[in-house]
């Protein structure tokens, strides 16, 4: 037994009278090295296996049944292509309102959409947009327009709804990303709502569709 004493046992010999017998030095080698090896893996079964870090990124989804759907599921803007400038007027320079786009039929199965919108060049990503609760037939949105029934949550500036991209003077362009995530179900979400309150949802998403912007001042 380790922590304490070890128990001496006793044998007879040949005069009849007992004497000690001593503990196995290898086995109790071997005792020790279990304990010792098993107690990082008790520890780690007890943490989850590793570190979690809330960095405020976004999740990715999990991998999607092998579906011609959700394998076609793409996103698009007609106000800037993919990986292009993103024109001031959905700027803080500008109007700052939320840009147009257009996507294409969400995977069978999807109950809602959400839109979000980060800079990739932040840590931890900033958020600048989250919309959810777009009826899944839906294929477009009208720049600076939220769809009826469709639910504005809170960005990293701490106002709800679009507020665009928006760096540092002379920090060169950063990259922003506007995800489309098709999802399940409809998340049930108050007005306003934190980005951590629809992060669960966008984890178990059936798809996912990205588009990339730069903007630089």
């Amino acid at each position: 037994m380790l922590g304490g004493s070890e128990a001496v046992t006793t044998r007879k010999i040949n005069n009849g009278r007992s004497a000690p017998v001593l503990p196995n030095p290898v086995s109790r080698a071997l005792r020790i090295l279990a304990l010792a090896l098993a107690l990082p893996a008790a520890w780690l079964a007890g943490c989850g296996g590793s570190a979690h870090h809330d960095t405020g990124s976004l999740p990715q989804p999990a991998a999607p049944a092998p579906r011609a759907e959700a394998a076609s599921l793409t996103l698009s803007s007609p106000a800037f292509a993919s990986g292009g400038a993103i024109p001031g007027r959905f700027t803080c320079g500008g109007a700052d309102v939320s840009p147009p786009l257009g996507w294409s039929s969400a995977p069978a199965g999807t109950g809602s959409l959400a839109v979000v919108m980060v800079d990739l060049d932040t840590h931890p990503q900033f958020v600048h947009w989250v919309l959810a609760g777009l009826p899944p037939k839906a294929r477009s949105l009208v720049a600076g327009a939220r769809p009826p029934g469709a639910i504005d949550g809170r960005n990293s500036f701490g106002t709800t709804g679009y507020r665009g991209p928006c760096p540092p003077p002379g920090a060169g362009a950063h990259r922003y990303e506007i995800a489309l995530y098709a999802l399940p179900g409809r998340p049930r979400l108050p007005a306003g709502f934190a980005f951590g309150q629809l992060s669960g949802a966008l984890g178990g998403a059936l798809a996912v569709a990205r588009l990339q912007g730069r903007f630089g001042r």
